[in-house]
């Protein structure tokens, strides 16, 4: 699974530099350099009113934790800040950037896109591994791709070995 989705986000990183037509309602970053379309392009403003996780590992899976992890926060320009449930029952705070690289438009009220996730986690403890019970800030990082229908988004996220799905809505522009 981890290669597909590196081969996937190989693919979105070098696609703008093909030489391939555009589709009409595909939209770019603008910028011309390869370290600008790695970095990417600010996503649209949103509020996070839900999330759920799928663990991959089946010990996780066994344990019959808390998939619904009841996430509420919101992105501004390229910075989030939410607070979900883990799958422990303990509140946490995730905060950082988020950065879209790749997006399609196929019609006027839908948008698909493909980015990225930087940050950090707080409120894990020694249960999720030794790290976690020194350092109280975890980093995260995060594949993200969203299917938005005018206001409404769903975000599906892969990290580690974990999927997570998101319910945002956006605000302002679309």
């Amino acid at each position: 699974m981890k290669k597909y989705i590196i081969l996937f986000s190989l693919f979105a990183l070098f696609s703008n530099h093909l030489q391939a037509a555009k589709l009409p309602h595909q939209f770019t970053s603008g910028r011309k350099t390869f370290f600008a379309d790695i970095y990417g392009k600010t996503p649209v403003d949103c509020i996070y009113t839900g999330m759920w996780t799928y663990h991959f590992q089946k010990r996780w899976r066994d344990r019959n934790d808390n998939w619904n992890n009841q996430a509420f926060g919101f992105q501004y320009k390229s910075l989030f800040l939410n607070t979900i449930l883990n799958s422990h029952y303990n509140r946490c705070l995730v905060f950082g950037i988020t950065r879209d690289w790749v997006g399609f438009k196929p019609s006027k009220n839908t948008k698909l896109t493909l980015g990225y996730r930087i940050g950090g986690i707080y409120g894990y403890g020694e249960e999720l591994n030794k790290w976690a019970a020194i350092y109280p800030v975890l980093p995260i990082y995060q594949i993200c791709g969203q299917a938005q229908y005018k206001r409404a988004r769903l975000e599906v996220s892969y990290f580690r070995k974990l999927l997570s799905g998101y319910l945002t809505w956006v605000i302002g522009d679309y």
